[in-house]
């Protein structure tokens, strides 16, 4: 043994010293366990001391392996908490390419990472695995086994998390930039994914502090996913690895269900504080969507359309996709990049389209038209028809052609979609309908087919009494615009019969309606019918004023309409919605050069300084200046540091525009423009043209402003900003805006903006104060208010109350509709109270005279409040232009909600609950804005009480209206009606109770009545979310009850002959 435990130097030696140690026996290995640790020390001094190439000769025989693979089989068993590295001679010299490699390298392989390898060694190792990718040895890692799963798990549990945080530094060798290449093709496969998305979970449930290896593990498998090859190379080696159409099939079905079935994005997404800003697209649904769907894009230019297979598993994928929540995402990413491209893709397009189920392929359809209308024909109204307007119809014309060419299905869908109202279509605009009526205008039949079901619909009594006003105006300008279109290409087919029968059924039934605008629709078909089928001296008129406004005759000027189907190319060149309003017209940017050219600057003039040498009586008359206040902008010791060129405040609304949209680096210019955009807006109102032919594109700028300005003075200020875009053109911005909150892609904290702005500024045009210090809880008097430092910041989050929290939900609108509600229960509450306490003349007569002390003083104070300029035509307005476009497609948005419960995305946006919720508040504000003065007019009540009722009666039938927060705004704009309605007088009040509306009131409050008797209502708001909520629903209900029995009594007792003159 002595001899055995010298030091060796040459190959002889080793050979002779390793065949005494293999005649040892396993028990007097166990007895000299000491003499065992002794022999790790020639090993080392042989790795040290021996020649290089010695050392190459004579590990790579053999006998040699043999005798290291039994040295560590002994050495495990003898001592088993022994840590020993694996021998990586086979790997780093790579002799596995010159003979037939073993069985046990991959166990090798796997032993070796375990044992914290050094770099040689991993690198040695992942060069062996790349090699078999490549096919220059019989192991592929890429090739589900079991030893191909085990070594996968070590690289994503072990040498990943080690080894990746290295390779990820800024100043890495070419060896570093190797190895990681090497890393991440071992990983890329479906085995890998899944090994480090079940690490990262594993580590997440863990108690243990695993930050720093989740965000590791997250960032390797963001760089892994990031390519747009993805799914391009998955479909390679579904075809490369695997030569049965089983085993093809079976690979796919997992790569789908890994992809497209949102397991990356479920596992990522519950990690919101670990994921680093590299791999936050994993668990944000629209950024995934979008990666997701550009991978199958680029695979779809890439497949030869003779590799059947490899479309059919594309097609698979695709499918699959539209399930994972962001259908609209999904399909505009897909038909962006594959037809608004530099080359239109029709053909792998259509056959996408086609693979997929009847169902899903109307639901792309709508996807598209959707996206289309948003993108290019948003801001289309009646009133416009400019040369832009135009070349998008024809462009998004073209476009629908090119999709609904050999595809019956989309072509049936798009005479569904102009012909049947379910609710979406209103929503979409005028100039979608413009476009699929000039693409169905192309062949006669299809033309007649449109027009007739129009008509059928149009006439239906049960669409003219439930129906909102937005789906029935779409159909008018569906009737309309076939019937110029079939006039000027067959002009005989308007004589045949059926359409003048349903011509003349339609506007007889409309005529019988008790709507007024019902019946002008009607009067609008039959005019619009008879111009083109009878005499001139014999056409159709009824000679009443509504027929002579502009909206009727915009209407009947589409039957001239005549539209065009364009090229797909038009679109790739034509500017967005938001885009097209930004742009400065070319005689306001010669306008602006002139006025800044007439600016001269200052010239610089050189001023002698004397020294002058004043005597001493003299400098005691002098009055010495105060010492200036520090300036903490030049308090910089380095004057270069010092930032001289401070933003200047904009003096036209181009340049107000321009800097609003400047990226988020420039926040102190954009803070400074919308500090000034209130009262520059204020200043132009009246001005020039300047302020109206820009408009639309500073209300857009103030909506789409940057997240970065998120104070409290900063959502103020724009705020203001909209309110006075509102005062300034208030029929132009009414419509803007409900038309932004409705079609618009925007945040819940921007949707409630524009309702805010809505509400607040037709209140301002109706020339009532906005003036909420009162509302908030801080009083307009010191005297009354507490010390600053006294004041609880709803802001601070140190301080956590209720209170503040709901003083940080505080909203102006929910002020003065809690105030209106208030003063609508307060008479009803006092009565009941004398009810209960018996007459008393004291008390009636002090509450007498202080509520008529109340009411002078009020008086006072509105009339100081009012402002100079109402338009004359406040009532329309805020009736036609404002409450109107707010209510109609929110009930059509229910109906289609119904209809289609999986329609989540526009759900969770519009219907949210704290939405919904300002929605209806903001109604209620309207209708106490226009006061019993302004629904006195029977077009305007009929109008406002049909859409309204409609609006609750489908909100009633919903689970929407049982949410704590909808239930009391939606009671409140009930009681807001009927009160009105009991305000204007007798003749409403038979209206309400009336043919017209009486049916659907008294459903209404039948509801209401059996709310307390429910199971699923909510408990009532407590005292301290009062101030928030308003009243408790219980109140409300009890307080629309109460109207309503008052109503019907005075209403028997009108029929009965009793008490004619209270009633």
């Amino acid at each position: 043994m002595a001899d055995f435990l010298t030091a060796v130097k040459t190959t002889k030696k080793v050979q002779s010293n390793i065949e005494k140690f293999e005649s040892l026996t396993l028990d007097e290995t166990r007895k000299r366990s000491n003499s065992m640790k002794s022999m790790k020390k020639p090993i080392v001094e042989l790795d040290s001391e021996a020649e290089p190439s010695t050392l190459l000769t004579a590990t790579s025989t053999k006998p040699v392996l043999k005798a290291a693979d039994t040295t560590a089989k002994l050495l495990s068993s003898a001592t088993p908490t022994l840590h020993q590295r694996h021998d990586s001679a086979v790997f780093i010299q790579k002799t596995y390419l010159k003979e037939s490699s073993s069985t046990s390298l991959a166990d090798d392989a796997r032993e070796i990472l375990k044992c914290q390898p050094s770099l040689d060694d991993v690198e040695a190792v992942l060069t062996y695995i790349q090699y078999g990718i490549d096919r220059q040895h019989d192991f592929n890692i890429k090739i589900t086994s079991p030893k191909a799963a085990h070594l996968v798990r070590i690289l994503a549990t072990v040498t990943i998390p080690d080894l990746w945080p290295s390779l990820t530094e800024q100043e890495h060798s070419e060896a570093d930039l190797r190895m990681r290449k090497m890393l991440l093709e071992s990983m890329f496969s479906i085995t890998g994914i899944e090994a480090l998305l079940g690490y990262v979970q594993m580590l997440s449930r863990q108690s243990q502090n695993n930050e720093v290896t989740i965000a590791t593990c997250l960032d390797f498998l963001s760089v892994l996913l990031k390519s747009s090859k993805v799914v391009t190379r998955l479909l390679k080696d579904a075809t490369a690895l695997y030569a049965k159409d089983v085993q093809q099939r079976l690979y796919w079905q997992s790569v789908v269900s890994l992809l497209a079935g949102s397991k990356v994005q479920s596992i990522t997404a519950s990690l919101p504080n670990i994921t680093n800003r590299n791999s936050e697209w994993l668990a944000n649904g629209a950024s995934y969507t979008k990666w997701l769907a550009g991978n199958i894009v680029t695979a779809t230019i890439e497949l030869l359309p003779t590799n059947v297979l490899s479309w059919t598993m594309l097609e698979q994928l695709f499918k699959r996709g539209l399930s994972l929540g962001y259908k609209g995402i999904f399909i505009t990413r897909i038909y962006t990049s594959l037809l608004l491209g530099q080359h239109a893709l029709w053909t792998p397009f259509h056959r996408l389209i086609k693979s997929l189920p009847l169902h899903d392929q109307k639901t792309v359809f709508d996807c598209i038209l959707e996206d289309l209308s948003n993108t290019y024909l948003r801001e289309t109204q009646i009133e416009t028809d400019d040369s832009d307007t135009v070349k998008a119809i024809a462009g998004v014309a073209g476009l629908i052609s090119n999709l609904t060419s050999n595809n019956e299905h989309l072509l049936e869908r798009a005479i569904d979609w102009v012909s049947i109202p379910n609710g979406n279509q209103e929503a979409r605009g005028y100039g979608t309908k413009r476009a699929l009526i000039v693409l169905l205008a192309q062949s006669n039949a299809i033309l007649e087919r449109v027009l007739e079901r129009s008509l059928t619909s149009f006439s239906d009594k049960l669409q003219i009494q439930y129906a909102s006003s937005a789906q029935q105006e779409h159909l008018a300008q569906t009737v309309l615009l076939a019937i110029g279109y079939l006039h000027r290409q067959s002009p005989s087919s308007l004589k045949q019969m059926p359409i003048p029968s349903l011509v003349m059924n339609a506007v007889s039934n409309r005529l019988a309606s008790s709507i007024p605008r019902t019946r002008l629709l009607g009067m609008i078909i039959g005019v619009g019918m008879s111009q083109f089928v009878d005499e001139p001296d014999k056409t159709m008129d009824f000679k009443v004023e509504e027929m002579e406004t502009e909206n009727v005759k915009y209407m009947l000027g589409l039957t001239k309409i005549q539209d065009r189907v364009g090229d797909i190319a038009e679109l790739k060149s034509f500017p967005r919605v938001q885009e097209r309003h930004t742009r400065p017209k070319k005689s306001e940017v010669r306008e602006l050069k002139q006025s800044r050219k007439a600016e001269s600057p200052l010239a610089s003039k050189i001023i002698s300084i004397e020294e002058v040498l004043a005597s001493s009586s003299e400098e005691d008359d002098l009055v010495p200046y105060q010492k200036p206040t520090d300036d903490h902008e030049d308090s910089d010791e380095d004057p270069t540091l010092i930032n001289r060129h401070k933003p200047k405040a904009p003096v036209y609304v181009i340049d107000l525009i321009k800097q609003l949209q400047l990226p988020s680096t420039n926040l102190d210019v954009i803070a400074l423009a919308l500090k000034t955009a209130p009262v520059l807006i204020r200043r132009k109102i009246g001005f020039g043209t300047e302020l109206s032919d820009n408009i639309h594109g500073l209300a857009s700028a103030l909506v789409n402003l940057q997240d970065g300005l998120s104070k409290p003075e900063h959502r103020q200020q724009r705020l203001d900003a909209l309110i006075a875009c509102m005062v300034a053109q208030p029929k132009e911005m009414g419509k803007y805006l409900t038309n932004t909150y409705f079609n618009g892609e925007y945040s819940l904290v921007q949707r409630s903006t524009l309702l805010t702005a809505i509400g607040l500024g037709a209140r301002e045009i109706a020339g009532c104060s906005n003036d909420t210090a009162a509302g908030s809880g801080i009083s307009a008097f010191p005297s009354q208010r507490l010390p600053p430092h006294l004041q609880p910041n709803p802001l601070s989050a140190a301080n956590g109350t209720k209170q503040n929290q709901l003083a940080t939900n505080w909203n102006p609108v929910s002020t003065f509709t809690n105030t209106a509600t208030t003063d609508t229960i307060r008479p009803l509450a006092l009565a009941a109270a004398e009810t209960q306490s018996g007459p008393s003349v004291l008390q009636v007569a002090r509450t007498t005279r202080t509520s008529s002390r109340l009411t002078k003083s009020q008086k006072k104070l509105d009339s100081a409040q009012r402002t100079k300029r109402i338009p004359r035509d406040v009532h329309d307005i805020l009736a036609n232009s404002i409450y109107l476009p707010l209510t109609s497609p929110l009930s059509a948005i229910l109906v289609y909600i119904s209809a289609h419960p999986s329609s989540s995305n526009l759900a969770s946006l519009i219907l949210h609950p704290t939405t919904l919720s300002l929605h209806i508040q903001t109604l209620t504000l309207l209708l106490h804005t226009l006061g019993p003065t302004g629904l006195s007019t029977p077009t305007v009540y009929f109008s406002i009480t049909h859409e309204t009722l409609l609006l609750l009666t489908y909100l009633s039938r919903s689970t929407l209206a049982l949410d704590g927060i909808v239930l009391p705004t939606l009671l409140g704009l009930l009681l807001a009606l009927v009160d009105l309605t009991v305000e204007i007088g007798v003749v409403a009040m038979e209206r309400l109770i009336g043919a017209e509306f009486g049916g659907q009131v008294a459903e209404l409050v039948r509801w209401v009545a059996g709310l307390e008797d429910r199971n699923d209502v909510p408990p009532p708001s407590n005292a301290d979310e009062n101030e928030a909520r308003g009243m408790p629903w219980t109140v409300l209900a009890a307080g629309i009850q109460v109207r309503w029995m008052e109503i019907g009594k005075r209403f028997q007792s009108r029929m009965l002959g009793l008490r004619d003159d209270d009633f």
